[in-house]
Parts: structure tokens; sequence; C-alpha cells
């Protein structure tokens, strides 16, 4: 039998697995020789839905602002969302799972030989704690360190353009800067996003995946209501208790609110993009009285279905 081979990404041709690219130019390939840096949103470059399992033979860091998904890191998975770095060393099988439309951020790879060009100690790299064998992986920032980590990446950016014979080594200063901001964060334990076991990550991946499938066959008109929280839990094989608990462990948030959230979500799509009266929305996504819809969505999002579709021009 054929033995199967996991892919292993190069640093120069990883952005095909990675990133589809749209109307702007956000990556810098050709700055310098084993460093890349690219920025993902709306308007340059959108990251896939989905990487199956891969190695990568260099680092890499990311900073997630908005977005959330399952990734997997060697034996170890995590839910990661907004304002969150994520470290990811050489030899480390990585594969994620998307877990909404969008992802905004930064991604910046280098190899270990452009990282300790002209450095005494070779070994700090390797031994900074996130990416240790077995270390963790992510950092969970504030809305200010996130504003923080995100100008060093933009100043990156703008670096990676200049392209002259300095821009290497002022590259490799800023990434040794952006290193050493983390490392200062690590030791609080309130920063470090914790592991979760596979079986919390299953029970998390199916209810999410439950909740997208049960609004579409609402939208189809195929059932009348949203399943009750209960409900969710019965086909899940778990107590109530147990699935928010669990839930709520591994993203930060019960069970409940991920259903509030997407209904919402989807009722701010049909406002946007259809001429349905407000009673119509309400309807075609359960909910009998038009007036709890509207308190429903001005709730969670913070405006009222009127009021929202105005400023959407609609």
């Amino acid at each position: 039998m054929k033995q199967r081979k996991i892919p292993t990404l190069k640093i120069d041709g990883f952005q095909e697995t990675y990133f589809t690219e749209n109307t702007g130019k956000a990556a810098s390939p050709d700055t310098a020789k084993g460093f890349d840096i690219i920025r993902t949103d709306d308007h340059f470059t959108t990251c896939k839905s989905a990487a199956q399992a891969h190695l990568l033979d260099f680092y890499m860091i990311c900073l997630i602002k908005k977005g959330e998904g399952i990734y997997h890191f060697g034996a170890d998975d995590y839910y990661l969302k907004g304002n969150t770095l994520c470290f990811v060393s050489p030899w480390l099988l990585t594969s994620w799972h998307s877990q909404t439309s969008y992802q905004q951020g930064y991604c910046c790879t280098f190899s270990e030989l452009f990282f300790n060009e002209g450095t005494e100690d070779k070994q700090w790299l390797s031994n900074l704690p996130f990416f240790e064998l077995n270390g963790n992986l992510a950092l969970h920032l504030s809305v200010k360190e996130t504003s923080l980590f995100a100008a060093l990446f933009e100043d990156m950016l703008r670096e990676s353009a200049q392209k002259n014979k300095y821009t290497p080594g002022i590259l490799r200063s800023m990434l040794h800067l952006l290193l050493r901001k983390a490392q200062a964060l690590f030791p609080a334990s309130t920063n470090r996003i914790e592991k979760t076991t596979g079986t919390d990550i299953n029970l998390t991946h199916s209810f999410l995946k439950n909740c997208r499938d049960d609004l579409e066959l609402l939208m189809k008109g195929k059932i009348k209501a949203l399943p009750s929280l209960a409900d969710h839990a019965a086909r899940l094989f778990v107590s109530t208790n147990h699935m928010n608990d669990t839930i709520k462990a591994v993203t930060g948030e019960p069970a409940g609110q991920h259903i509030l959230r997407l209904t919402a979500t989807h009722a701010a799509t049909l406002l946007k993009q259809t001429t349905w009266s407000i009673s119509q929305i309400a309807d075609q996504l359960g909910f009998e009285d038009s007036s709890y819809f509207a308190r429903f969505y001005k709730k969670q999002m913070g405006v009222s279905p009127t009021s929202f579709r105005k400023q959407a021009g609609k």
C-alpha cells in the first residue's frame, strides 16, 4: 500500500493553501529571502475557510483581529477568535476550519535562517515559550494590545514595501521587537488561551454546524422555529448543562449566545439584501411577533431593524 504523505508548505508557496487574493496586493514575497507579511481583510487578501493537515518549514505569527475558527496545532485544539496572537513553529502538524465568513488580521512568516542572521544566540527563537514543543501557542489580547501589535505589523508592511538593502535588517529588528512584546505578555496566565480536548472541540464544532444547518432549514421553510437548547443537547447526546459549560469553556460564550448572534447576523443580511417588510423577516426567522423581533435585533446589534435598513440605504 502506498504511504500517504502530509504536504509540507514552503515560505514562498504557502499562500495558495491559506489565502484567496482579491483586488489589492498585500503580500511582499520578494522583500527579503525568508520573510513575508500579509494583511488579511475584504479588500486585500482573504483567508480560505479551511486548510487540511499540513506542515510548515518556517515560523508563522498570526494576529486575528476579527473572525473565529477551530485550529488544530499538533495534538492540541484551540477555538480562536478576535484579539488573538497565535504562533506556529516549523514541522508542527496544522489544520483549521473557519467558523465565520470573514477574517481580518495579519500573517507574518519567516525562516530560522532569516531571523538568526547576525545574532549570537541562535537558540533564543526556538526556546520562546510559544515555539517550544507542547508549548501554549495562543495569547489573548486586550483591544489596546491588539492595536499595539497591529501597528507593529503595519510598520513591517510599510518597511517591506521599501525593498532596499536595509530592509531585511530593519524587518529583522521589528520582528525581534514583536516577539519580545509577546514574550512579555506570556507570563500573565490571563493572556494564555488554554488548550481544549478533542472531545470538547468536536462537541462545539457539531453544535455550531447544527446551528447553521437549522437556520438554513428555517430560511427554506422546512422548520417553523429554531430548536431549543434542550433540543440541541439531545441531538448531541449530552445534558444541556454539559453542552453549555463545554461551549462556553471553548469559545468564551454560552451556547445560547451563539444562536442569538447567528440569528441576528442573518436578520441583518435579510434587512440589507431584500425588500421584505420587518414583519416578513421576523416571520421568516421564526418570530411570531415583529415587535419582539425588533427588540431582539436592537439588543443584539445595537440598532433597530428600521434604523439599520436606513443606514444600509434600503
